[in-house]
């Protein structure tokens, strides 16, 4: 969609930055700088495989406990 026929469907005025408002139904502010949203997203992406890191080196130690308590 064009950013013309954005700011016209949403009644909204162009800023500066990358922050514009609906004024049509809600009001809220809408942050439309697409940049922004693909670095947040590879941000979570990392953040959740490095989560799934840590579950995994909890699930080794908790192996690795058990079988050093069968080896005594």
């Amino acid at each position: 969609m064009m950013w013309e026929a954005f700011v016209y469907r949403y009644n909204m005025k162009e800023t500066e930055d990358s922050f514009v408002r609906d004024n049509n139904n809600t009001g809220c502010v809408l942050n439309t700088d697409n940049s922004a949203l693909k670095a947040y997203k590879l941000k979570k992406q990392k953040n959740k495989e490095i989560d799934n890191l840590k579950e995994e080196v909890k699930d080794i130690k908790n192996m690795l406990t058990l079988i050093l308590e069968k080896m005594k």
